[in-house]
Parts: C-alpha cells; structure tokens; sequence
C-alpha cells in the first residue's frame, strides 16, 4: 500500500502538532515516572480520625497530643478529645496528655482503604511527689 494524499496530510499535520507541543509533550514525559513514584506513596497514606477517651470513665480527654513518632508532624484533640491525622500505613501514633500515661498506636501497614476510625483510652497516671515545705524569705526590715 502506498501514501495517499489524505494519509500524506494526516502524517504532516501530526507532525506540525508535535513541533507546535513538543516542550509539552517533553515535561509530560519527563513528569511520568514521577506521577507513577505519587501513586505509590498516595497509597500508603491514611486518615486517622478519633476521640481520646479515659479508659475508666469513658470521658473525653482533651487537647491530648498525637504526633507520628520519628517524624515532626501532629495535632492536638479538641476539648471534646476528638482528632484528626494523615499519616502512613506502619506508622507510630504518639498520644500524650498531662495526667495520663503516653500511649503508642501502631498503625496496622494492611489497612484496606485510606480512611479509619479509632478511639484511643488513656489511663490517668498519679504522681507522687515529695513534701515540699515553703518558707518566707526575710527582706531587710525582717532583719532590725
């Protein structure tokens, strides 16, 4: 089979929309291994949303610190204990609140999906501090 005339012009008007784009179709190119490396870090992300309860009670823990260990990310809880993260799958949730013990919460790397609920109980820790006695220090009037 040979050229045509409608073949012909096909295959230069082709070839003037490549030289019209060509610096187009070169990032579009050059950005593809880039958008595949994305894909693959977008699915290991996940949402965490909860509430901080105390294990006791059940009451809400307020502004409780979640931070993703090893890293310089985090939020804290509202004053209903509720929170919401982004983070990847195998990371090491963080929880720490004054008057509760830290807690870790590793997150599951087989999670299905990019969304997941979690209601972390704290339990309160007593401090037990040694007897502390205040004195009055005496100025120079003390002293006459």
């Amino acid at each position: 089979k040979g050229w045509n005339l409608i073949n012909y012009l096909t295959f230069v008007n082709l070839v003037m929309i490549i030289r019209r784009n060509f610096l187009i179709i070169v990032i579009f190119l050059g950005l593809m291994p880039v958008y595949g490396h994305a894909q693959e870090v977008l699915k290991k992300l996940i949402q965490i949303s909860g509430v901080t309860l105390t294990a006791d009670s059940l009451r809400a823990v307020p502004f409780v610190t979640i931070s993703v260990k090893n890293q310089d990310r985090g939020v804290i809880s509202n004053e209903y204990g509720i929170f919401g993260i982004v983070c990847e799958k195998g990371d090491t949730l963080h929880f720490t609140a004054i008057g509760f013990r830290d807690k870790d919460y590793v997150v599951n790397p087989k999670i299905e999906g990019h969304y997941f609920n979690l209601i972390q109980l704290m339990v309160h820790d007593t401090f037990y501090l040694p007897e502390t006695i205040v004195r009055l220090i005496p100025y120079g009037d003390a002293f006459d």
